[in-house]
């Protein structure tokens, strides 16, 4: 598979789970712009930078998070080597559809490699999670417009070429793309609040 949106984590998913967007600016709905295409890559301002090396990333969702979002099963995983992560973290979720859910930290790629179009022909949208910019993708060859898509991935930037990358993915139709890609931008928001309270 390509390497493009953690794909290596779609595979696990897949294998451990059997795994568009409505406008708010934080917590769990996106209803991003398309972003611009172009070589070079935008500059996005943060509030203020985020240390995520180091940052085990099976802790970055709480008890009480993990409750919130009915996760029944959490592992550790593989990491990325497109990103930079080195270890992941992977979720099962059966309501309300059998998904999994994975959860890495990004050094080697940013938010501004997406919304620069660095990935051509892949859909990208651009939203915020918490006053932080960040970006959602699909798979290769899937389209925001697509009913029920495979996979959705939402990056929130930490620091200037670091991300942390909150991807979901599914086997059946068990959520639309909107519902999907609801779910990743709400876990992101979850992992990124106690990414935020460990600082």
């Amino acid at each position: 598979m390509t390497v493009r949106i953690g794909l290596g984590a779609v595979a696990v998913l897949v294998a451990v789970a059997m795994a568009g967007c409505s406008t708010t600016t934080d917590g769990g709905h996106a209803d991003p712009q398309p972003s611009t295409s172009g070589s070079a890559s935008p500059t996005v301002s943060r509030p203020k930078d985020l240390k995520i090396a180091n940052v085990d990333p099976c802790t970055l969702l709480t008890d009480a998070q993990l409750t919130q979002m009915g996760i029944t099963h959490k592992s550790p995983g593989p990491g990325h080597p497109e990103g930079g992560s080195t270890t992941s973290c992977s979720y099962t979720v059966n309501q309300p559809a059998v998904y999994g859910l994975n959860v890495s930290l990004d050094i080697k790629r940013g938010v501004e490699s997406w919304l620069g179009g660095a990935y051509e022909g892949q859909d990208v949208r651009q939203l915020s999670v918490q006053s932080y910019p960040a970006a959602q993708t699909l798979l290769i060859n899937e389209k925001f417009s697509d009913p029920y898509a495979t996979a959705c991935s939402t990056f929130v930037s930490t620091a200037d070429g670091q991300e942390l990358n909150v991807a979901i993915t599914q086997t059946t139709n068990g959520l639309s793309t909107t519902q999907m890609c609801d779910l990743s931008k709400q876990a992101a928001g979850l992992a990124f609040t106690t990414l935020q309270a460990n600082q």
